[in-house]
């Protein structure tokens, strides 16, 4: 009888923690979809922002540089770069990319 008892804990103990563990697995689902969707409409934002030449809304790390074609700006983001430089002769280029092509601009402008 005693034994009767013990396997029909470990059955509902098993059966619980199957059930928690489920519940858990969605939160995370439902906390990653909700955080992506955040982080795409940020982006987007940014992106419309930048096209107006506007600054980002989030800035995680700002970098000014004088460069040997003018004045260089940098905004280090969630995965995005935006850029502006302000020439010498009074015009100006802005950009908006990923953190991974940052190089690519770097080398163009001559920044460091």
């Amino acid at each position: 009888m005693l034994l009767y008892f013990k396997l029909k804990l470990v059955i509902m103990v098993t059966w619980v923690i199957k059930k928690m563990k489920n519940k858990i697995i969605l939160v995370f689902k439902i906390l990653f979809i909700v955080l992506l969707i955040a982080w795409v409409t940020g982006v987007v934002i940014d992106y419309t922002r930048a096209k107006d030449q506007k600054k980002p809304m989030v800035c995680l790390a700002e970098k000014r540089q004088d460069v040997s074609v003018g004045k260089y700006y940098e905004c280090t983001s969630f995965g995005y770069v935006y850029y502006e430089v302000e020439k010498n002769d009074s015009t100006k280029d802005f950009g908006f990319t990923s953190v991974f092509s940052k190089k690519i601009i770097k080398d163009k402008y001559g920044v460091e």
